[in-house]
């Protein structure tokens, strides 16, 4: 029963998390003149698209930009300094924001009012409820004796309750709801079956069968749960290495047309089999998928400008793009911790997808190191290529060999 505690428990912690939008409208009046930052859900990072302040009645509206017309996905509302966060699904459709009158600035009880909204939060509380009565009846019946008609009477509610919840997750299924993809998701990976009475061994098969043959990936793309998707997926058969190389194939053969997808894919692949010392398959997918020198191969050469080119040794490759936020935050931490490579004699050599030099400028200014390279190619620089980058940012550190030791996404991995 405590493990259908902590899924219940779950499922009340997602609701107020999402809600829907285009333009959002905020009726905050405990946030007068508080600063609001929004941001959108992209693999493992985001993007901040608006930043503002509340007027002095607590009142605020804005629209994505024009860019972003097209997403559809899970956006971020915070307000710094405060416990307020609420998750938005965008999917062209406007939101009002607001929360129960007397709530004060520490409070977190903001909602989110929208056709997909009403949908989510209706259909997450009555999951909730179904599942509760469900273990409840199953609570009564634990307690009474075959023949006891109180027992034939929570077998049969039982039973009934069952029936209720396959039909109810079926009409998910069907539901034309954006929506209703996030249900399924957070079904998944909050491992809930498809079923009220499924075996625990059942349901890692149903994780495992939804994440590599069902899941959009490009709903998972922007829906803000890419890594936690990426680790259940790994949990469902990683004792399994021919399980394991062989849905990678298959989840990269899935997303290939869709190539920003694609290359978060195969970012989180190298991340987590080499987190778990399973780099003898990335060797195995490499050949066929990845094209990337990995761990223990020679470092190719890195070309500098379009007349030097040099074999790294000794160094610290740091390529990422301006106006990436998880870039942003490795570049400051790398600046802070810059002495203790310089100390060890570590080269860093920075290495920018930027396709202007104003953007490129306005981020390299202040680098500590004095090696950088930028040729306004991005993603299709021969260095990207030759180094198989396909997100940012990714650190390399090359050995005095020359010898490629490791691939991380954060400095903080290879400073522990």
């Amino acid at each position: 029963m405590r493990t259908k505690s902590r899924v219940l428990v779950l499922f009340y912690l997602f609701i107020p998390l999402l809600s829907v939008a285009q333009e959002i409208t905020l009726d905050l009046p405990a946030c007068r003149y508080w600063q609001y930052i929004f941001c959108l859900n992209y693999g493992t990072g985001q993007d901040t698209v608006k930043t503002g302040r509340f007027d002095e009645k607590g009142h605020a509206r804005f629209s994505l930009p024009e860019r972003y017309s097209s997403y559809r996905g899970v956006g971020v509302l915070t307000i710094p300094t405060t416990p307020k966060r609420l998750g938005i699904v965008i999917n062209g459709e406007p939101v009002l924001i607001n929360e129960p009158a007397g709530s004060t600035d520490m409070d977190n009880k903001l909602m989110a009012i929208s056709s997909e909204n009403t949908y989510l939060t209706s259909t997450l509380s009555e999951q909730a409820s179904l599942l509760q009565a469900y273990y409840y009846a199953m609570s009564g019946l634990s307690i009474r004796q075959k023949g006891d008609s109180l027992y034939d009477r929570a077998l049969a509610d039982t039973e009934i309750l069952s029936g209720r919840y396959v039909s109810f997750r079926d009409s998910i299924r069907r539901s034309d709801y954006y929506s209703a993809r996030i249900l399924e998701l957070l079904n998944c990976l909050s491992g809930v079956g498809s079923a009220v009475n499924i075996s625990p061994d059942s349901v890692l098969n149903e994780q495992h069968r939804f994440l590599v043959d069902e899941l959009d990936f490009r709903t998972l793309y922007t829906s803000g749960y890419w890594s936690l998707a990426c680790d259940t997926w790994f949990q469902t058969c990683r004792n399994d290495d021919s399980l394991l190389l062989s849905s990678s194939r298959r989840m990269l053969d899935r997303c290939k047309e869709d190539l920003p997808v694609q290359r978060e894919l195969i970012q989180s692949l190298i991340s987590i089999f080499s987190k778990y010392g399973k780099d003898n398959l990335l060797l195995d997918l490499g050949r066929e998928y990845l094209t990337i020198p990995l761990n223990g191969m020679p470092a190719p050469a890195l070309q500098l400008n379009d007349k030097v080119s040099i074999i790294p040794k000794n160094s610290l490759l740091l390529f990422y793009e301006t106006g990436c936020g998880n870039c942003h935050k490795e570049l400051h931490d790398l600046k802070e911790k810059y002495w203790m490579l310089e100390s060890n004699d570590i080269r860093v050599v920075s290495i920018s997808a930027d396709m202007e030099r104003e953007v490129f400028e306005s981020s390299s200014t202040g680098f500590p190191w004095k090696d950088w390279v930028y040729d306004q190619r991005g993603f299709n620089s021969e260095n990207f290529r030759n180094y198989g980058i396909v997100g940012t940012p990714t650190f390399i550190l090359v050995d005095k060999e020359g010898i490629i030791r490791g691939r991380f996404a954060k400095i903080s991995e290879l400073l522990k």
